[in-house]
């Protein structure tokens, strides 16, 4: 290779001071950007190693195991509140997958789910009590009336079917009767058990838009028949006897106390085996009831 003789000047650019200061600024950010990246990196990894040390002691360490259940029913690991009517053993059975496990592991969501499953249980509260105990928290379905649904065959020709009570909430659930009931509900007919929760809750809206127009007798009202919502019947309670009466699809108030104030002046007259029909315009006309299928028969 020929050298370069020494007459021949430098092929190599000479960087003038603002460049050079230029590259310096440059470099000095980069390496400031590094060193805040792997700062940064040092502290997640840091933070995971810390968080996996934190899981593993909660998911281990004894003071945070749920006690198991004693033979006595004794122990407070599991404390339910609010269940009047929801069965008791069937709210702890939920969480006996949970005694002898850690606290931390408990998913208090997936509990609650399961517990609005049961019959009576609305909604639910489930909470964590560290180190190791579990708070429930139940809130019930109000009933609002009692319903009649199928239960089979009587073997009577009369009357071939079987009628269980069970009682009705606002949302349309059916719910069973649980011990010795006090309530003073109204009974609900024409709600039928095959039908869909919807169609059950419109039904008890319908019912409850009645008995608001009829407030001032509720305690009167023994029934109303819903089964037919342009033709609304209700079981009445007046003096010492119940009649069936027919009030249509409105003007609920202007009817029953139209039927009051003739059975009043026509107290004698008034035949509590018929039903009477208070739709048209003012006039009471009584029907004579359908008879039942059996008797029909006969």
């Amino acid at each position: 290779m020929a050298r370069r003789r020494a007459h021949e000047p430098d092929s190599t650019p000479e960087l003038t001071e603002e460049e050079i200061q230029r590259r310096r600024a440059y470099w000095k950010s980069a390496l400031k950007v590094s060193g805040w990246t792997f700062a940064f990196m040092l502290v997640l990894l840091c933070m995971a190693w810390v968080s996996w040390q934190a899981d593993s002691f909660l998911k281990t360490d004894r003071r945070f195991t749920v006690a198991l259940r004693t033979i006595d029913d004794t122990d407070d690991a599991v404390r339910v509140t609010g269940n009047r009517n929801a069965s008791r053993d069937r709210i702890m059975a939920f969480f006996e997958r949970d005694r002898g496990h850690s606290l931390y592991v408990l998913d208090p969501e997936q509990r609650r789910l399961q517990l609005k499953s049961l019959p009576w249980v609305r909604d639910a509260m489930v909470r964590r009590v560290w180190p190791n105990r579990i708070e429930v928290a139940i809130f019930e379905r109000v009933p609002v009336a009692f319903i009649r649904v199928a239960d089979g065959a009587t073997g009577d020709f009369n009357n071939p079917v079987k009628f269980q009570l069970m009682m009705i909430d606002t949302e349309g659930v059916m719910l069973p009767v649980q011990g010795a009931v006090t309530q003073n509900l109204p009974l609900l007919t024409g709600v039928r058990d095959d039908s869909d929760v919807d169609s059950r809750r419109q039904q008890v809206d319908m019912m409850r838009r009645v008995l608001r127009a009829l407030h001032e007798y509720k305690s009167k009202i023994l029934e109303v028949d819903v089964s037919r919502p342009d033709d609304i019947r209700v079981t009445c309670a007046v003096g010492g006897q119940n009649f069936s009466l027919i009030l249509g699809h409105e003007q609920f108030l202007q009817r029953l106390e139209m039927f009051l104030k003739q059975h009043e002046t026509m107290r004698d007259q008034m035949d509590p085996r018929k039903e009477y029909d208070l739709t048209n315009e003012g006039r009471i006309l009584a029907i004579e009831p359908e008879p039942a299928s059996g008797a029909a028969a006969n």
